[in-house]
């Protein structure tokens, strides 16, 4: 997953919000949002290794570009990379196994899975109810976070248990930390 800095918000500078500051850096909110259904999937990650570099010429104080290695307790292992680089907005998944493989690269009419009988892709649709932002790339979908609001305002208003709570975002962020910290 990846998109250069300046063309998040190319309306606004990109030091001069979030992304921009290495405390709430862009790759932080690239893993912020990609550890969490990550780990949904694929369970508990009990291992995680990163390879982290600086590859712009940005204006900002931190590792543009993160290759994580990540080691979940159920024996599944992944790749991940985030950057700030891609001068193209990119988001792509594959998912491979003895007895599967899916990909995804993004958007809602993006995601196969390969019909081991057939030996061809299948295209299948998660939703017909697509609701997108324009001039954002293809793969920022506004479905989500209208989700998220009405899923947060049900746990307030009808004690619905929510589906993401505080102890998993703290588990993301010891993660993301995790991730910083090595060398």
């Amino acid at each position: 997953m990846g998109q250069y800095l300046p063309d998040w918000h190319p309306w606004e500078d990109y030091t001069s919000y979030f992304i921009g500051d290495a405390r709430t850096n862009g790759c932080r909110e690239l893993l912020a949002i990609e550890l969490p259904w990550l780990i949904q999937a694929f369970g508990t990650i009990d291992g995680i290794r990163a390879a982290r570099r600086k590859l712009t010429t940005l204006n900002t104080a931190y590792d543009d570009c993160i290759f994580l290695l990540i080691n979940h307790k159920n024996g599944t292992i992944g790749s991940v990379c985030v950057d700030v680089v891609s001068r193209k907005a990119v988001r792509e998944f594959e998912m491979i196994g003895e007895d599967i493989y899916l990909s995804w690269n993004g958007t809602p009419d993006s995601l196969r899975l390969f019909d081991l009988e057939k030996r061809q892709d299948v295209v299948v649709q998660p939703s017909d109810d697509i609701d997108r932002q324009e001039g954002y790339a293809a793969f920022v979908i506004e479905n989500a976070y209208a989700s998220e609001l009405k899923a947060f305002i049900e746990a307030v208003n009808g004690g619905t248990a929510p589906k993401y709570d505080f102890a998993e975002d703290m588990e993301t962020l010891r993660l993301i930390d995790e991730v910083e910290s090595q060398k």
